[in-house]
């Protein structure tokens, strides 16, 4: 092996003479015919050459995963969950409370409990996470206790992109659909844009990046401070 490897743009590229060029040297010397059932997939017959059969490898093959990790049991399952929870993204909001009941500020000496609460974008409830600390008999350490609390909210909320994100990025590993790739939602209200997703994220954006609009007719009054994009249902 001299280094030679092509981009996928068939650009032919060098790597220079060092360990790691050691390191794929010696891992090219473990195939044989004992495995070629594993590597001859990944390969291109060049021919005969000074007496040896030469093969091009197929790095970009090569560093994929076998498409069945991309749609194991668990996996399929994973994805019909998340498909099945209501409209993310959600988002979560902290509610304190008195002895009677009243809202108080989190710092408030007459704080006794904290609830988290996790809504979709319909203002559906999806979860709560909350923690009573009215003094030592609900429990000694309330700063950790509501930090766990709030921190389980928070893994609630980011688990719909969180999960979404990872299945295609395993996808793009395993030679499937890229990560990144886009998806059109349909058309702003207010303005008419273009809007998309993808499976990084889920937020309304435009084509240019861009996620707020500065308005139309539609919106007289609203002066020209930009607002969300709001999907034209």
């Amino acid at each position: 092996m001299d280094g030679t490897y092509w981009a996928a743009d068939t650009t032919e590229r060098y790597l220079p003479n060092t360990i790691a060029l050691d390191a794929v040297d010696e891992a090219l010397a473990v195939l044989n015919q004992f495995n070629r059932a594993a590597w001859m997939p990944l390969c291109q017959y060049e021919g005969e050459h000074d007496g040896k059969s030469h093969y091009r490898l197929d790095l970009i093959k090569a560093a994929a995963l076998p498409a069945e990790y991309a749609r194991s049991d668990r996996l399929t399952a994973s994805r019909d969950r998340v498909d099945a929870a209501t409209q993310s993204p959600w988002v979560v909001e902290e509610f304190v409370f008195d002895r009677h009941g009243g809202l108080v500020a989190s710092d408030d000496s007459d704080a006794v409990h904290t609830d988290f609460v996790v809504t979709d974008v319909d203002d559906i409830r999806v979860a709560e996470s909350a923690v009573n600390h009215d003094g030592p008999s609900d429990t000694e350490t309330p700063a950790e206790d509501i930090a766990a609390a709030r921190a389980n909210a928070q893994l609630i909320v980011s688990a719909p992109q969180d999960l979404r994100y990872l299945a295609a990025l395993l996808d793009h590993v395993c030679g499937g659909k890229d990560a990144e790739e886009i998806h059109l939602r349909g058309f702003c209200a207010h303005c008419g844009t273009a809007l998309c997703t993808s499976a990084v994220s889920e937020t309304l954006t435009a084509l240019d990046g861009t996620t707020h609009c500065t308005g139309s007719p539609r919106t007289r009054g609203r002066g020209t401070t930009p607002f969300p994009h709001v999907l034209l249902h």
